[in-house]
């Protein structure tokens, strides 16, 4: 599906704005109620798939437990499926996130196109498509366990199999480093950062663009026994016992500058579960993302619960069960998500977080761990001045 889904090229650096194709516009009435489209196939179907330039079928996946299929690569390294199904669900997921950032590929302050950029955990490969497509001086190349990208991408933009905690072996260094939607990737994220960090061109930058599991609410809407609070307590529970903490989003920025990053920044943003925002923007954002999260339930959750000590069918029961929950507006339902970015030093530059920074006045994407939840707090007092 994703390859439908690809903006035209649009030149320019750094205001990398992605115009929503109109086949994708035809498909959401902002005044229409909400719904999600079922993209779960039969296994069977799955592996005998033919390989296009919409989704990939990857010859060396297996069926897992779930039905759905997984890579072969590494097999169970990660924890969520690569087949047609969660292609497709992978592209809601990326409309979903560009809405929410404004339309841009990055936010790092770059002051130029970087020359060689790398996407981590590609996927799709959707944001490094689009990502050369509007930067068509820069050579980008993205990284996965699975080769599920297409073929026809554009020449400047190609893609390699591989595990991004192994050593990178590449003949030249990078200008700019990708991650979007990391945080259950990896056994040792700091040696992705590690890596980045000996692979980047001093002055390069590193972003992170990523989502905490835990499942938030406003003015206490999630309070009670709601089972999407309970799927994605289960969810982190399941992953430790597997060997793998998944929240990890909040520690990207004092981890990247002890890896020795500077000009360290970390935006946070409120990503609706679905179309509860008043405002268009968010409301939209909440479309798409009521489609991603709807699709991403059980797939994501299947191996995560199992790691949790539920069965085959309590999985079934509880993910079918917290997915009727997704479309309730009354919930107010939403996830923490993470724009961090850093950049390396040149040579002889001191490194270590900046310091001295006036105060600024609270904005909706920043941080502060000073006292309870304070995002949320936010949140709720934009909601009250009908600010979202």
């Amino acid at each position: 599906m994703h390859g439908s889904r690809i903006p035209p090229p649009q030149k320019g650096f750094p205001s990398h704005s992605t115009t929503l194709p109109s086949t994708l516009l035809s498909e959401i009435n902002v005044n229409a109620p909400a719904v999600y489209h079922d993209f779960t196939y039969l296994a069977d179907e799955l592996v005998n798939r033919t390989p296009t330039g919409a989704s990939v079928a990857e010859p060396d996946s297996v069926i897992g437990e779930s039905g759905r299929l997984y890579h072969g690569y590494k097999e169970g390294k990660y924890f969520f499926p690569n087949d047609a199904a969660e292609q497709d669900r992978l592209d809601f997921q990326h409309t979903s996130i560009t809405l929410l950032l404004d339309g841009k590929l990055t936010w790092a302050p770059m002051t130029k196109a970087p020359k060689y950029v790398m996407d981590v955990a590609t996927g799709t490969g959707i944001w490094a498509i689009e990502f050369a497509n509007q930067n068509p001086s820069s050579q980008v190349v993205g990284t996965d366990l699975s080769k599920i990208q297409p073929e026809n991408a554009p020449a400047n933009c190609t893609f390699e199999k591989e595990d991004s905690e192994e050593e990178w072996l590449y003949s030249h260094k990078f200008d700019y480093v990708h991650l979007r939607a990391v945080f259950s990737c990896f056994d040792n994220p700091k040696m992705v950062m590690r890596h980045a960090f000996q692979n980047l061109n001093p002055g390069g930058w590193i972003e992170y663009h990523d989502g905490c599991p835990t499942i938030q609410g406003l003015n206490g809407c999630l309070k009670g026994e709601y089972l999407l609070q309970r799927w994605s307590k289960l969810i982190q529970e399941g992953a430790k016992a597997l060997g793998r903490d998944i929240d990890v989003v909040k520690h990207y920025k004092r981890w990247l500058i002890e890896t020795g990053f500077v000009d360290v920044e970390e935006k946070k943003l409120m990503w609706p579960l679905n179309p509860w925002p008043r405002g268009r923007n968010l409301n939209m954002v909440g479309r798409y993302q009521q489609i991603n999260f709807s699709e991403a339930v059980r797939p994501v959750g299947w191996k995560l619960l199992r790691g949790a000590g539920l069965s085959p069918e309590e999985v079934e029961k509880l993910t079918s069960e917290a997915k009727r929950e997704i479309p309730d507006q009354r919930i107010r339902a939403f996830i923490s998500f993470y724009v961090v970015y850093g950049r390396k030093p040149f040579e002889g530059e001191r490194k270590g977080p900046v310091f001295g920074e006036e105060d600024r006045e609270p904005k909706l994407d920043d941080n502060d761990d000073a006292v309870d939840d304070p995002f949320t707090a936010k949140v709720e007092e934009y909601w009250n001045r009908d600010q979202i």
